[in-house]
């Protein structure tokens, strides 16, 4: 007997396949993880489900290929794209980005991930170029400060969350007690590092006076395709863009694989550290963290140039915050 050959997941604006009667997941948070991000996308339950499916398998094929973590790169589920990748179709994927170069449009791996015994996903890597954003102005450099953080070791465990990149010294390396700056409402606030995220994950808590008052907690939530979400840049302008693909959903929980996720525009020097929020009820999804530029297949002499933002809900997890307005 001839078993079938798993089927590719169906080109854009295909419907994808059911969602299957019994649900069996692989990992215990996965059903939860399900639900939540059913209530941000309530029109597109398949979408949601095959994202954390393909996010359960993707953990398995990250812990045999890349078993010391992915520190120059992320992976994301997203759309496997004609214009970016040499594929001839438009269809849901698992995407491996490398911090490298943009000369290439993305390959696609010969095994793909099998999601169901008759369905798979292609692996695509993509080699992009990453420009972490900060004003250099100083030593350390100037960002920005995400929003008033609490939690974790101790009482004096609190500050001004940034990209751990905004307070590195040149050679990379974060001083604790040495002064940074931060910029607010054009002015440069100085205070010392108190804390910074391990391995791959750019979050770092900067030790500064606390504000005057905090009117809320404010809620996290984990990044979405297609959501529109806004910062503030350095100049105080408001940012809004959109959320380009789905992070790994925290999945692989160690700190050595960030969860970075792109955004369709990008902001400027001085932005890293900015906290991305949901423009439909202000939850916070992220901090800015920098530039992607990308090879352009269909026009090659020209880059494109995207966002890129780092989960809240990764920092959240790793550091154990809370955050505060």
């Amino acid at each position: 007997m001839v078993m079938p050959q798993p089927s590719d997941f169906p080109e854009v604006g295909e419907p994808l396949p059911p969602i299957p009667e019994t649900t069996r997941w692989m990992l215990h948070d996965s059903k939860k993880r399900y639900r939540k991000l059913l209530e941000g996308m309530p029109n597109s339950p398949r979408l949601a489900y095959w994202s954390i499916r393909i996010s359960e398998i993707a953990r398995l094929w990250v812990d045999k290929n890349y078993p010391e973590g992915l520190t120059q790169g992320y992976l994301a589920i997203g759309y496997a794209d004609p214009a970016r990748d040499d594929v001839s179709r438009k269809r849901l994927a698992l995407i491996c980005y490398t911090f490298r170069d943009a000369t290439h449009p993305g390959e696609q791996l010969d095994e793909p991930l099998y999601v169901e015994k008759n369905l798979c996903a292609p692996i695509v890597q993509r080699s992009v170029i990453y420009k972490p954003q900060v004003n250099i102005t100083t030593q350390h450099g100037v960002g920005m400060g995400a929003c008033w953080v609490t939690g974790g070791i101790s009482d004096v465990d609190q500050g001004w969350l940034t990209a751990r990149h905004v307070v590195e010294d040149m050679n990379g390396r974060v001083i604790f007690g040495e002064p940074v700056f931060l910029h607010e409402e054009n002015d440069a606030v100085g205070g010392m590092v108190i804390r910074a995220a391990p391995d791959a994950v750019d979050a770092a808590l900067v030790h500064v006076h606390p504000p005057t008052h905090l009117d809320q907690e404010i809620q996290t939530v984990s990044p979405i395709m297609g959501l529109e979400v806004q910062y503030i840049d350095q100049a105080g302008r408001r940012k809004v863009t959109s959320i380009e693909e789905f992070p790994t959903f925290g999945l692989n929980r160690s700190s050595k694989i960030p969860e970075y996720f792109a955004l369709r525009s990008h902001g400027g020097d001085g932005d890293s550290g900015t906290l991305i929020r949901d423009t439909r009820g202000g939850d916070a999804v992220g901090i800015y963290t920098g530039q992607m530029i990308r090879y352009n297949k269909l026009e090659p002499d020209e880059f494109e140039v995207a966002g890129i933002g780092l989960s809240v809900e990764q920092i959240k997890v790793i550091m154990g915050l809370r955050f505060f307005l």
